[in-house]
């Protein structure tokens, strides 16, 4: 996964007084704020955050029990501090907890199609080996049937490390770090050891709730790279009677597999004669989900949910297959495919016609 820094400000008011917008990096690395006994307080942090890809946001927080994070983005109109004031520029972004987003990413399942492909010129393929250990994030069951596929549409038999090299060029990117957002580290890197307050950080850092989440910025992907956004993320703390201390940390990620798709406007096989959406697949056979978002004066204003009906192998890619017969009304439309973990997202005219991105 590509790490994305991006700098926001930090603005938040206490009861007693306002204090001024900070300016941080948003790396991963925590952040740790003190806040006085008092009324209920809202921490809300802004972002500039460019591109036309959806990608997903990691929240992790130390912050008292009951406290609730919303997100919510807007298309940068003028300055930040323009787009700030007008609330209604912004709308909601998708926010779920570490198990909300476990259990969106455990269903539905699919399989591939036995004997179905795109029915297309088909090509040969290199075959590199590979023992990543990214690889056994796939199920013995699963790399067995992407072997069967792949020998179904380039022939022969394909050996595990085959298999393997084949995910990793196609999916998953390299290797990746161990992931940086344990929300134990927020508590462990928000210490300063070296501090004689760091005692007095601990204990107020022990008596907060650690709390991890994934947040989905859909971005329109029919407009240009450059397109920028103010992303908005609020903490909204209860009443506490005594003095508390609020660490955070955030990390944008892109998903950097493979992003083929293309609109057919006459499939084959079972969905015969509906066009179809076929979007390379996320890298699990659980949990994907599209959703079609229309877009107007920078925002989102009509959106519709599906989910890809099964899998088929062609020239180099696995493909999720979608039927679109209901979708096609007209006009451009951003196509999410997502899961609990990872998004991106394409541009296609609503219309039944042939369509290719990303090197289809």
């Amino acid at each position: 996964m590509i790490r994305i820094q991006f700098f926001a400000i930090l603005l938040f008011t206490t009861s007693a007084f306002a204090e001024l917008p900070q300016l941080i990096k948003l790396d991963g690395r925590p952040i740790s704020v003190s806040v006085a006994a008092g009324d209920k307080i809202r921490k809300t942090f802004y972002a500039l955050t460019p591109g036309n890809n959806s990608s997903m946001l990691r929240v992790s927080s130390s912050a008292p029990k009951g406290t609730t994070l919303k997100a919510y983005l807007a298309t940068l109109t003028g300055n930040v501090s323009e787009t700030l004031k007008d609330q209604r520029r912004f709308f909601p972004l998708s926010t779920l907890s570490d198990s909300q987003a476990l259990r969106l990413g455990e269903s539905p399942c699919i399989d591939f199609s036995p004997g179905e492909s795109s029915a297309e010129p088909e090509i040969t393929i290199a075959r590199p080996e590979s023992s990543s250990p990214l690889c056994e994030l796939f199920s013995a069951g699963d790399k067995a049937s992407i072997g069967e596929a792949l020998s179904a549409l380039y022939g022969g038999s394909w050996s595990d490390s085959q298999i393997c090299g084949y995910l990793v060029n196609n999916y998953l990117g390299g290797a990746e770090a161990c992931d940086p957002l344990d929300p134990v580290c927020v508590y462990l890197q928000s210490l300063d050891q070296s501090q004689p307050q760091a005692s007095k950080l601990s204990t107020r850092l022990i008596k907060n709730e650690f709390s991890s989440y994934m947040i989905r910025i859909s971005r329109n992907a029919c407009v240009a790279k450059g397109t920028k956004y103010v992303l908005k993320i609020q903490l909204d703390l209860p009443v506490r009677d005594e003095d508390i201390t609020l660490a955070i940390r955030a990390s944008d990620s892109d998903f950097n597999g493979d992003m083929a798709a293309s609109i057919k406007p006459t499939s084959d096989g079972k969905f015969a004669p509906q066009p179809i959406l076929l979007m390379s697949f996320l890298g699990s056979f659980c949990g994907q989900h599209l959703e079609i978002s229309k877009w107007s004066s920078g925002k989102i204003t009509s959106k519709a949910s599906t989910e890809p009906k099964d899998l088929i192998p062609y020239n180099g890619h696995l493909l999720t297959r979608t039927p679109l017969g209901r979708f096609l009304s007209g006009g451009k439309g951003t196509f999410e495919l997502f899961n609990g973990r990872s998004s991106y997202s394409v541009c296609f005219e609503l219309k039944r016609k042939r369509q290719k991105v990303n090197g289809y």
